[in-house]
């Protein structure tokens, strides 16, 4: 773990103040939590208080005093140089207004110079720091950078003297995504829709901004504030639209197959002597009731049907859609002489 104290070094004048940050991380630059104890290595010239503001008295002579931070028993430290020739700083100013970024990761170059009374700029060093590093960073340059959505306070201090700028972060809808892209649903049943919206650097809006749906035949299928589509006919694919604010919406396509319908099949020791034969449309279902004692299904070859049972005597039971056209046979794995076909058209 490493402490780093801003600003590393610094001149000031006599009888000035100055603030000081402190930052703990780890091998791989993580940060690490803690809050920095300060100290003063001349107590007679400097001192500074549990916030870091350090408060500089009067010398005759140029003077350098270290300033140590203490976080988890590491150390960082800064060196203050006091030079009683230098005029004190009067004012800081920020060039330019209150910003606001519109994509996380936007960035805002700050510049700040420091003024004598009489408004003389002075060649000072100009220390930066932010009130909410959660929502915005801030380098030893002034570069502001959004990270999160809110409003934080940039600061700019020489000579224990300041200025703000607020920063804000409110990030606008560039695009708009639909999630499925594509679905295909049997009438009657739902398929839930989500959108995503996004700034102009690609990165997601959390949360989501009011989104307005629709689909391109509601004859087909209709869906809700929320995102729920009904298929309400079998057709399409039509298009679902997701529209947030004034950019193009996002969309997707859904299809709507017919209503799947359940054929039971009456499975009993009649099939010894007559196939049962069952027809179903392609992506129907079919099920089986065992009439007289237990029964299985097995299929002649390759599934469909898949094997089910055995089942006891009055059971439903194999529901399964069959979605290819064709003809399959199939028997009885406990009464092998049954025979049963499905055609499926």
């Amino acid at each position: 773990t490493v402490v780093v104290v801003t600003p590393s070094q610094v001149t000031v004048s006599q009888n000035s103040t100055q603030d000081f940050t402190a930052a703990a991380a780890d091998a791989l630059g993580h940060p690490v939590a803690g809050t920095p104890s300060w100290q003063s290595n001349n107590t007679a010239l400097v001192t500074i208080d549990t916030s870091g503001h350090a408060t500089i008295g009067p010398t005759s002579s140029i003077t350098h005093v270290t300033i140590t931070a203490t976080i988890s028993g590491v150390q960082g430290t800064s060196t203050m140089t006091v030079d009683p020739s230098l005029v004190p700083v009067d004012h800081v100013t920020i060039s330019g207004g209150n910003v606001t970024l519109t994509s996380i990761g936007d960035t805002n170059p700050f510049s700040a110079k420091a003024f004598d009374a009489a408004n003389n700029q002075l060649p000072r060093t100009i220390t930066w720091s932010i009130s909410d590093a959660t929502l915005v960073s801030i380098d030893l340059t002034g570069l502001a950078t959004a990270k999160a959505n809110g409003t934080a306070t940039a600061t700019a201090s020489a000579g224990g003297k300041s200025d703000s700028r607020l920063v804000t972060v409110q990030q606008v809808v560039v695009t708009v995504s639909v999630s499925p892209s594509s679905a295909s649903i049997a009438k009657g049943s739902t398929q839930q829709f989500s959108a995503t919206a996004k700034d102009a650097r690609g990165v997601a809006i959390s949360p989501t901004p009011a989104t307005t749906w629709d689909t391109s035949n509601h004859a087909i299928a209709t869906i809700d504030s929320n995102g729920l589509a009904t298929g309400a006919s079998s057709g399409g694919p039509i298009t679902v639209t997701a529209t947030i604010s004034t950019v193009p919406p996002g969309t997707a396509q859904l299809t709507v197959t017919p209503a799947v319908t359940t054929t039971t099949i009456e499975w009993s020791l009649a099939a010894q002597t007559t196939t049962v034969v069952t027809t179903i449309s392609a992506g129907q279902q079919v099920q089986w009731h065992n009439a007289d004692t237990t029964h299985s299904v097995v299929p002649d070859s390759a599934p469909p049907p898949q094997m089910e049972g055995p089942a006891a005597t009055g059971a439903t039971y194999g529901a399964q859609t069959i979605a290819t056209a064709g003809t399959y046979h199939y028997h009885c794995g406990i009464h092998p002489t049954m025979h049963g076909t499905i055609v499926v058209q």
